[in-house]
Protein backbone atom coordinates (compact mmCIF):
# COMPACT_ATOMS: atom_id res chain seq x y z
CA UNK A 1 0.00 0.00 0.00
CA UNK A 2 1.60 3.47 -0.87
CA UNK A 3 0.93 6.07 1.77
CA UNK A 4 1.31 9.85 1.86
CA UNK A 5 5.45 10.74 0.66
CA UNK A 6 6.15 6.99 -0.27
CA UNK A 7 7.14 6.42 -3.71
CA UNK A 8 5.05 3.94 -5.92
CA UNK A 9 6.15 0.38 -6.76
CA UNK A 10 4.95 0.34 -10.15
CA UNK A 11 6.73 -3.13 -10.46
CA UNK A 12 4.03 -4.29 -8.07
CA UNK A 13 0.74 -3.35 -10.05
CA UNK A 14 -1.30 -6.24 -10.95
CA UNK A 15 -1.36 -8.14 -14.26
CA UNK A 16 -5.00 -6.90 -14.95
CA UNK A 17 -4.49 -3.52 -14.74
CA UNK A 18 -1.08 -3.77 -17.07
CA UNK A 19 -3.03 -5.48 -19.11
CA UNK A 20 -5.41 -2.97 -19.53
CA UNK A 21 -2.13 -0.43 -20.42
CA UNK A 22 -0.49 -2.96 -22.68
CA UNK A 23 -3.16 -2.92 -25.18
CA UNK A 24 -3.08 0.73 -25.50
CA UNK A 25 0.39 1.23 -26.57
CA UNK A 26 1.95 1.71 -29.42
CA UNK A 27 4.29 -1.12 -31.37
CA UNK A 28 7.73 1.05 -29.71
CA UNK A 29 5.63 1.91 -26.40
CA UNK A 30 4.91 -2.09 -25.36
CA UNK A 31 8.38 -2.92 -26.55
CA UNK A 32 10.02 -0.55 -24.04
CA UNK A 33 7.38 -1.47 -21.52
CA UNK A 34 8.28 -5.04 -21.60
CA UNK A 35 11.81 -4.41 -20.37
CA UNK A 36 10.64 -2.02 -17.60
CA UNK A 37 11.10 -4.80 -15.25
CA UNK A 38 10.74 -8.72 -15.14
CA UNK A 39 7.29 -8.09 -13.58
CA UNK A 40 5.82 -6.29 -16.25
CA UNK A 41 7.93 -8.74 -18.60
CA UNK A 42 5.57 -11.73 -17.94
CA UNK A 43 2.81 -9.68 -18.04
CA UNK A 44 3.41 -8.84 -21.73
CA UNK A 45 3.80 -12.26 -22.53
CA UNK A 46 0.10 -12.74 -22.31
CA UNK A 47 -0.71 -9.13 -23.45
CA UNK A 48 -0.28 -7.45 -26.92
CA UNK A 49 -0.36 -3.85 -27.93
CA UNK A 50 -3.10 -2.43 -30.23
CA UNK A 51 -2.69 -3.58 -33.84
CA UNK A 52 0.30 -1.44 -35.51
CA UNK A 53 -0.50 0.15 -38.84
CA UNK A 54 2.33 2.42 -38.81
CA UNK A 55 5.17 1.93 -42.08
CA UNK A 56 8.67 1.17 -41.01
CA UNK A 57 11.96 1.08 -43.59
CA UNK A 58 14.31 -1.18 -43.25
CA UNK A 59 17.68 -0.02 -44.44
CA UNK A 60 20.64 -2.63 -44.76
CA UNK A 61 24.42 -1.91 -43.28
CA UNK A 62 27.14 -4.47 -42.93
CA UNK A 63 26.54 -6.44 -39.70
CA UNK A 64 22.85 -4.65 -38.79
CA UNK A 65 19.67 -3.53 -40.14
CA UNK A 66 18.39 -0.14 -39.77
CA UNK A 67 14.73 0.02 -39.02
CA UNK A 68 13.11 3.80 -39.58
CA UNK A 69 9.49 4.33 -37.82
CA UNK A 70 7.93 7.15 -39.73
CA UNK A 71 5.31 7.82 -36.95
CA UNK A 72 8.80 8.59 -34.11
CA UNK A 73 11.09 9.78 -37.53
CA UNK A 74 13.61 7.50 -35.34
CA UNK A 75 15.81 4.59 -36.35
CA UNK A 76 16.66 1.54 -34.58
CA UNK A 77 19.33 -0.53 -34.90
CA UNK A 78 18.37 -4.65 -34.98
CA UNK A 79 21.24 -6.94 -33.04
CA UNK A 80 24.21 -7.82 -35.46
CA UNK A 81 23.06 -10.30 -38.30
CA UNK A 82 26.78 -11.43 -39.03
CA UNK A 83 25.90 -12.88 -42.84
CA UNK A 84 22.22 -12.65 -42.60
CA UNK A 85 22.90 -8.62 -42.94
CA UNK A 86 23.94 -9.56 -46.53
CA UNK A 87 20.65 -10.96 -48.09
CA UNK A 88 18.03 -9.39 -50.04
CA UNK A 89 14.69 -8.95 -49.05
CA UNK A 90 11.98 -9.69 -51.17
CA UNK A 91 8.48 -9.82 -49.09
CA UNK A 92 7.43 -9.28 -45.32
CA UNK A 93 4.62 -10.25 -43.45
CA UNK A 94 4.39 -8.66 -39.95
CA UNK A 95 7.26 -8.20 -38.73
CA UNK A 96 8.99 -11.02 -40.55
CA UNK A 97 11.15 -10.48 -43.74
CA UNK A 98 11.54 -13.09 -46.47
CA UNK A 99 15.52 -12.73 -47.44
CA UNK A 100 17.85 -14.65 -49.92
CA UNK A 101 21.48 -14.63 -49.19
CA UNK A 102 24.26 -14.93 -52.16
CA UNK A 103 23.65 -18.47 -52.94
CA UNK A 104 20.00 -18.38 -53.20
CA UNK A 105 19.37 -20.18 -50.20
CA UNK A 106 16.20 -18.58 -48.49
CA UNK A 107 15.38 -17.79 -44.81
CA UNK A 108 12.76 -15.92 -43.18
CA UNK A 109 13.74 -13.72 -40.26
CA UNK A 110 12.26 -11.41 -37.48
CA UNK A 111 14.73 -8.41 -36.94
CA UNK A 112 13.19 -7.59 -33.96
CA UNK A 113 14.22 -10.92 -31.90
CA UNK A 114 15.95 -12.00 -34.20
CA UNK A 115 14.74 -15.79 -35.10
CA UNK A 116 15.84 -17.34 -37.86
CA UNK A 117 13.77 -19.95 -40.72
CA UNK A 118 15.31 -22.00 -42.61
CA UNK A 119 13.74 -22.45 -46.07
CA UNK A 120 14.57 -25.80 -47.86
CA UNK A 121 17.34 -25.27 -50.51
CA UNK A 122 16.20 -24.67 -54.15
CA UNK A 123 16.97 -28.40 -54.79
CA UNK A 124 13.65 -29.90 -52.93
CA UNK A 125 11.79 -29.14 -55.70
CA UNK A 126 9.03 -31.69 -56.99
CA UNK A 127 9.69 -29.94 -61.01
CA UNK A 128 13.28 -31.80 -61.52
CA UNK A 129 14.62 -28.11 -62.89
CA UNK A 130 18.41 -28.19 -61.70
CA UNK A 131 19.74 -25.31 -60.30
CA UNK A 132 23.45 -24.24 -60.70
CA UNK A 133 24.40 -21.00 -58.48
CA UNK A 134 27.58 -19.05 -58.67
CA UNK A 135 27.09 -17.07 -55.43
CA UNK A 136 26.47 -13.57 -56.70
CA UNK A 137 22.35 -13.22 -55.80
CA UNK A 138 21.89 -14.95 -59.33
CA UNK A 139 21.07 -18.57 -60.70
CA UNK A 140 20.73 -20.66 -63.51
CA UNK A 141 18.12 -22.70 -64.31
CA UNK A 142 19.20 -26.00 -66.46
CA UNK A 143 16.67 -28.16 -68.27
CA UNK A 144 17.00 -31.72 -70.65
CA UNK A 145 18.01 -29.47 -73.57
CA UNK A 146 18.48 -26.32 -73.00
CA UNK A 147 19.54 -23.76 -70.08
CA UNK A 148 19.02 -20.29 -68.94
CA UNK A 149 21.34 -17.90 -67.49
CA UNK A 150 21.54 -15.02 -65.09
CA UNK A 151 18.30 -15.96 -63.58
CA UNK A 152 17.11 -13.78 -60.56
CA UNK A 153 14.68 -13.76 -57.72
CA UNK A 154 11.43 -11.86 -59.01
CA UNK A 155 8.18 -11.00 -57.24
CA UNK A 156 7.89 -12.82 -53.98
CA UNK A 157 4.99 -12.89 -51.30
CA UNK A 158 5.37 -14.21 -47.41
CA UNK A 159 2.52 -15.33 -45.08
CA UNK A 160 3.41 -16.25 -41.70
CA UNK A 161 1.20 -17.25 -38.61
CA UNK A 162 2.51 -15.36 -35.56
CA UNK A 163 0.74 -17.90 -32.97
CA UNK A 164 1.95 -21.32 -34.87
CA UNK A 165 4.68 -19.85 -37.35
CA UNK A 166 3.69 -21.49 -40.25
CA UNK A 167 4.09 -19.83 -43.40
CA UNK A 168 3.74 -19.42 -47.12
CA UNK A 169 6.67 -18.36 -49.46
CA UNK A 170 5.56 -18.37 -52.64
CA UNK A 171 8.36 -16.50 -55.73
CA UNK A 172 8.71 -16.31 -59.49
CA UNK A 173 12.07 -15.52 -61.23
CA UNK A 174 13.01 -12.81 -63.55
CA UNK A 175 15.36 -13.19 -66.72
CA UNK A 176 16.92 -10.04 -68.17
CA UNK A 177 14.72 -8.21 -67.20
CA UNK A 178 11.56 -9.82 -67.75
CA UNK A 179 9.72 -11.82 -65.71
CA UNK A 180 10.08 -15.33 -66.33
CA UNK A 181 6.96 -17.99 -66.78
CA UNK A 182 7.75 -20.49 -63.29
CA UNK A 183 6.56 -19.97 -59.94
CA UNK A 184 7.24 -21.89 -56.82
CA UNK A 185 6.00 -22.41 -53.66
CA UNK A 186 7.04 -23.89 -50.16
CA UNK A 187 5.28 -24.17 -47.17
CA UNK A 188 5.89 -25.49 -43.79
CA UNK A 189 4.33 -28.81 -43.44
CA UNK A 190 5.85 -29.80 -46.87
CA UNK A 191 9.10 -28.59 -46.41
CA UNK A 192 9.67 -28.60 -50.61
CA UNK A 193 9.51 -26.59 -53.44
CA UNK A 194 6.36 -26.81 -55.45
CA UNK A 195 6.35 -25.47 -58.92
CA UNK A 196 2.63 -23.84 -60.07
CA UNK A 197 2.33 -24.88 -63.18
CA UNK A 198 0.36 -22.87 -66.23
CA UNK A 199 -3.35 -22.82 -65.87
CA UNK A 200 -5.59 -25.29 -67.65
CA UNK A 201 -6.21 -23.35 -70.83
CA UNK A 202 -3.11 -22.33 -71.66
CA UNK A 203 -3.34 -19.08 -71.47
CA UNK A 204 -2.83 -17.43 -68.02
CA UNK A 205 0.49 -17.93 -67.72
CA UNK A 206 4.08 -16.18 -66.01
CA UNK A 207 3.83 -13.52 -63.36
CA UNK A 208 4.13 -9.90 -63.54
CA UNK A 209 3.15 -9.33 -60.36
CA UNK A 210 1.28 -11.34 -56.92
CA UNK A 211 -0.61 -10.64 -54.12
CA UNK A 212 -1.73 -12.76 -51.28
CA UNK A 213 -4.53 -12.39 -49.09
CA UNK A 214 -7.19 -14.36 -47.17
CA UNK A 215 -5.24 -17.90 -48.46
CA UNK A 216 -5.68 -16.70 -51.82
CA UNK A 217 -2.74 -15.98 -54.28
CA UNK A 218 -3.68 -13.26 -56.92
CA UNK A 219 -0.95 -13.75 -59.95
CA UNK A 220 -1.18 -10.82 -62.62
CA UNK A 221 -0.20 -12.66 -66.00
CA UNK A 222 1.41 -12.00 -69.17
CA UNK A 223 -1.85 -11.10 -70.97
CA UNK A 224 -3.13 -8.50 -68.46
CA UNK A 225 -5.57 -11.36 -66.83
CA UNK A 226 -6.10 -12.11 -63.37
CA UNK A 227 -5.58 -15.43 -61.83
CA UNK A 228 -6.10 -16.55 -58.46
CA UNK A 229 -4.99 -20.37 -56.35
CA UNK A 230 -6.94 -21.41 -53.08
CA UNK A 231 -4.45 -22.42 -50.86
CA UNK A 232 -7.10 -22.93 -48.37
CA UNK A 233 -8.40 -26.17 -50.03
CA UNK A 234 -6.11 -29.81 -49.82
CA UNK A 235 -2.65 -30.33 -50.16
CA UNK A 236 -2.44 -28.72 -53.49
CA UNK A 237 -3.73 -24.79 -54.46
CA UNK A 238 -7.07 -24.45 -56.46
CA UNK A 239 -6.99 -22.62 -59.58
CA UNK A 240 -10.59 -20.38 -58.74
CA UNK A 241 -11.97 -19.92 -62.82
CA UNK A 242 -15.07 -18.15 -61.77
CA UNK A 243 -14.13 -14.58 -60.17
CA UNK A 244 -15.22 -11.26 -61.52
CA UNK A 245 -11.36 -10.63 -63.08
CA UNK A 246 -11.06 -13.76 -64.94
CA UNK A 247 -11.93 -12.61 -68.31
CA UNK A 248 -11.35 -8.81 -67.88
CA UNK A 249 -7.35 -8.38 -68.39
CA UNK A 250 -5.74 -4.94 -67.49
CA UNK A 251 -3.79 -4.39 -71.12
CA UNK A 252 -3.35 -0.06 -71.58
CA UNK A 253 -1.48 1.49 -74.11
CA UNK A 254 1.48 2.70 -71.76
CA UNK A 255 4.00 0.09 -71.70
CA UNK A 256 6.70 2.13 -70.21
CA UNK A 257 4.64 2.56 -67.15
CA UNK A 258 5.25 -0.35 -64.42
CA UNK A 259 2.63 -2.02 -62.91
CA UNK A 260 1.81 -3.30 -60.09
CA UNK A 261 -1.28 -5.48 -58.61
CA UNK A 262 -2.71 -4.38 -55.42
CA UNK A 263 -5.37 -6.05 -52.92
CA UNK A 264 -7.87 -3.40 -50.63
CA UNK A 265 -9.00 -4.62 -47.10
CA UNK A 266 -11.98 -5.36 -48.86
CA UNK A 267 -10.68 -7.87 -51.29
CA UNK A 268 -10.87 -5.77 -54.75
CA UNK A 269 -8.13 -5.84 -56.82
CA UNK A 270 -6.36 -2.39 -57.94
CA UNK A 271 -3.96 -2.14 -60.38
CA UNK A 272 -1.38 0.71 -60.27
CA UNK A 273 0.63 2.18 -62.84
CA UNK A 274 3.74 4.07 -61.42
CA UNK A 275 5.57 6.08 -64.29
CA UNK A 276 8.96 6.14 -64.28
CA UNK A 277 9.63 9.21 -65.51
CA UNK A 278 11.01 11.47 -62.41
CA UNK A 279 9.68 15.02 -63.39
CA UNK A 280 6.50 13.88 -63.73
CA UNK A 281 3.98 15.45 -61.47
CA UNK A 282 2.00 12.32 -61.04
CA UNK A 283 3.78 9.41 -60.69
CA UNK A 284 1.03 6.87 -59.87
CA UNK A 285 -2.21 6.25 -61.29
CA UNK A 286 -4.41 3.86 -60.33
CA UNK A 287 -7.33 1.79 -61.78
CA UNK A 288 -10.35 -0.43 -60.51
CA UNK A 289 -12.59 -2.68 -62.36
CA UNK A 290 -15.79 -0.74 -63.16
CA UNK A 291 -19.40 -1.57 -64.83
CA UNK A 292 -19.62 1.93 -66.10
CA UNK A 293 -19.86 3.04 -69.47
CA UNK A 294 -16.71 4.51 -70.73
CA UNK A 295 -15.10 7.89 -69.56
CA UNK A 296 -12.57 9.70 -70.63
CA UNK A 297 -10.02 7.82 -67.72
CA UNK A 298 -11.58 4.58 -68.47
CA UNK A 299 -10.60 1.73 -70.99
CA UNK A 300 -12.46 -1.19 -71.76
CA UNK A 301 -11.74 -4.92 -71.18
CA UNK A 302 -10.92 -5.82 -74.99
CA UNK A 303 -13.47 -8.89 -76.09
CA UNK A 304 -16.49 -7.72 -74.71
CA UNK A 305 -20.01 -6.36 -75.79
CA UNK A 306 -22.21 -3.17 -74.35
CA UNK A 307 -21.72 -4.87 -71.08
CA UNK A 308 -18.05 -4.46 -71.22
CA UNK A 309 -16.08 -3.78 -67.80
CA UNK A 310 -14.20 -0.78 -68.01
CA UNK A 311 -10.76 -0.52 -66.11
CA UNK A 312 -11.46 3.13 -64.29
CA UNK A 313 -9.15 4.91 -63.27
CA UNK A 314 -9.85 6.45 -59.36
CA UNK A 315 -8.59 9.42 -57.49
CA UNK A 316 -8.52 7.41 -53.90
CA UNK A 317 -8.58 4.36 -51.54
CA UNK A 318 -12.04 3.08 -50.28
CA UNK A 319 -12.96 4.08 -46.50
CA UNK A 320 -9.58 6.34 -46.56
CA UNK A 321 -6.86 3.48 -46.91
CA UNK A 322 -3.47 3.90 -47.65
CA UNK A 323 -0.60 1.44 -49.85
CA UNK A 324 2.37 0.65 -48.58
CA UNK A 325 3.92 -0.01 -52.21
CA UNK A 326 5.50 -2.95 -50.69
CA UNK A 327 2.85 -5.05 -49.21
CA UNK A 328 -0.17 -6.85 -50.97
CA UNK A 329 -2.41 -4.97 -48.92
CA UNK A 330 -3.94 -1.40 -48.48
CA UNK A 331 -3.98 -0.16 -45.09
CA UNK A 332 -6.72 1.44 -42.20
CA UNK A 333 -5.46 4.90 -41.41
CA UNK A 334 -8.49 5.93 -39.03
CA UNK A 335 -6.89 6.46 -35.75
CA UNK A 336 -3.10 5.51 -37.29
CA UNK A 337 -0.64 7.74 -36.55
CA UNK A 338 2.44 8.03 -39.02
CA UNK A 339 0.36 7.17 -41.93
CA UNK A 340 -1.83 9.27 -44.14
CA UNK A 341 -5.19 8.73 -45.93
CA UNK A 342 -4.84 7.81 -49.70
CA UNK A 343 -1.37 8.09 -49.97
CA UNK A 344 1.20 5.78 -51.72
CA UNK A 345 4.33 4.98 -49.38
CA UNK A 346 7.77 3.89 -51.67
CA UNK A 347 10.81 4.30 -52.58
CA UNK A 348 13.06 3.84 -55.67
CA UNK A 349 14.98 0.92 -56.36
CA UNK A 350 17.07 1.96 -59.43
CA UNK A 351 19.21 5.10 -57.79
CA UNK A 352 20.98 4.76 -54.59
CA UNK A 353 20.20 7.74 -52.66
CA UNK A 354 18.02 7.26 -49.48
CA UNK A 355 16.17 10.61 -50.00
CA UNK A 356 13.80 8.79 -52.70
CA UNK A 357 12.07 6.86 -50.02
CA UNK A 358 8.56 9.41 -50.19
CA UNK A 359 4.79 9.25 -49.63
CA UNK A 360 2.66 10.05 -52.94
CA UNK A 361 -0.93 12.07 -51.88
CA UNK A 362 -3.27 10.91 -54.17
CA UNK A 363 -6.05 13.59 -54.58
CA UNK A 364 -3.17 16.63 -54.04
CA UNK A 365 -0.27 14.95 -55.73
CA UNK A 366 1.69 16.24 -53.15
CA UNK A 367 5.16 14.20 -52.98
CA UNK A 368 6.78 14.07 -49.29
CA UNK A 369 10.40 13.07 -49.19
CA UNK A 370 11.48 11.20 -45.70
CA UNK A 371 15.08 13.20 -45.24
CA UNK A 372 17.06 10.80 -44.21
CA UNK A 373 21.05 11.94 -44.27
CA UNK A 374 23.30 9.54 -45.25
CA UNK A 375 25.79 10.17 -42.47
CA UNK A 376 23.55 8.11 -40.15
CA UNK A 377 23.72 5.06 -42.00
CA UNK A 378 26.85 3.16 -41.97
CA UNK A 379 28.40 2.55 -45.99
CA UNK A 380 28.24 -1.00 -47.24
CA UNK A 381 31.28 -2.18 -48.72
CA UNK A 382 29.56 -5.84 -49.48
CA UNK A 383 28.46 -5.41 -53.46
CA UNK A 384 24.77 -6.30 -55.13
CA UNK A 385 22.72 -4.39 -52.70
CA UNK A 386 21.58 -1.05 -53.13
CA UNK A 387 20.36 1.90 -50.12
CA UNK A 388 17.11 1.94 -52.97
CA UNK A 389 16.55 -1.35 -52.05
CA UNK A 390 14.94 -0.48 -49.08
CA UNK A 391 11.45 -1.86 -48.29
CA UNK A 392 8.47 -0.92 -46.25
CA UNK A 393 6.72 -3.02 -43.51
CA UNK A 394 4.58 -3.53 -40.93
CA UNK A 395 5.82 -4.71 -37.81
CA UNK A 396 4.33 -6.46 -34.96
CA UNK A 397 4.48 -8.65 -31.97
CA UNK A 398 3.58 -11.82 -32.28
CA UNK A 399 1.67 -14.36 -29.36
CA UNK A 400 4.14 -14.49 -26.25
CA UNK A 401 7.09 -12.12 -27.47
Amino acid sequence: MVTDGDTPNWSELVTDILSLVFKHLSFTDFARAKTVCSSWYFASKSSSPRKNHTPWLILYEDTHWLMFNSEEEKFYRTQNLGRFAECRGVATCGSWVLVFDKEINFYIINPFTPELIRLPPLEYSNSGTKFERPGNYIFHLLFDDFRINSVVVGNSVLWVDEKTKDYLVVWSYKEACHPGPYIYYCRKREQEWFEIPASTCGKLIGCLDMAYKDEKLYIHTYNGSIRILDFSLGDLPRQIDNHPFSHRPFVTEFPNRRTGMRLTTFGDVVMIQWVTVTHKRIPFQIYKMSSKRETKESFPVLGWGDDAAYWERVHSFEDEESLVWDLSVTLPTKGVSGIKKNSIYFCHTSYSSIREVAAYEIPTHKITAYEIPKQDIEPIRHRGILIGEARWFIPCFGAGE
